[in-house]
């Protein structure tokens, strides 16, 4: 399986996705490369991301952007999910508590967590959970940021493959964290 299929297949398994906490003092791939918009068909959110990027409908809540060598070279892979929890959103229940049983989620399905933290995107007091993942067979390490914003949760998943690249992109994903405008 292609690179891209195993990264669509990882935004298609998981339902809850997550982002990249934001790094100052580190320059974006990006650099200064043209930027395209993205605005959500049903209005809740923009974001940029790099023009040199596609961008895909995952589940009827996400978008995919990544990397639009994605399949050239079949080994590398990096790409963000945005996506929206409309259903069962309690705005009572705090952030780390999402966190914890995302982290939890992943612990149980054998899946290594690195770190835990608190971050802010899109104005928003977030929470991270940096850990690696396998979808099938692929060695991914990710990164997924969980906020809350009008009684909907908001999450960013920044996956990068092979792992040993995660810290290059970390800029780049971060400039797209930094537009993203939620509208309502």
């Amino acid at each position: 399986m292609s690179s891209k299929r195993a990264f669509i297949a990882f935004a298609a398994v998981f339902a809850l996705v997550g982002c990249p906490t934001l790094t100052t003092g580190q320059t974006s791939k990006a650099g200064t490369k043209a930027t395209a918009d993205f605005a959500d068909p049903g209005g809740q959110f923009t974001i940029k991301y790099p023009a040199d990027w596609k961008q895909s409908p995952g589940s009827a809540n996400q978008v995919v952007f990544f990397e639009a060598t994605l399949n050239l070279p079949e080994e590398a892979a990096v790409g963000v999910i945005v996506a929206t929890v409309t259903a069962g959103v309690d705005p009572a229940l705090a952030l780390t508590q999402y966190s914890s049983t995302y982290a939890s989620q992943m612990k149980s399905q054998g899946e290594t967590i690195h770190a835990t933290s608190s971050a802010t995107i899109a104005g928003e007091k977030a929470q991270t959970v940096d850990h690696s993942i396998k979808v099938q067979g692929k060695s991914f390490k990710s990164r997924q940021t969980i906020f809350i914003k009008n009684d909907k949760a908001y999450q960013l998943n920044f996956l990068v493959a092979p792992p040993e690249k995660f810290d290059e992109w970390v800029p780049t994903n971060s400039d797209m964290a930094e537009t993203l405008k939620i509208l309502k």
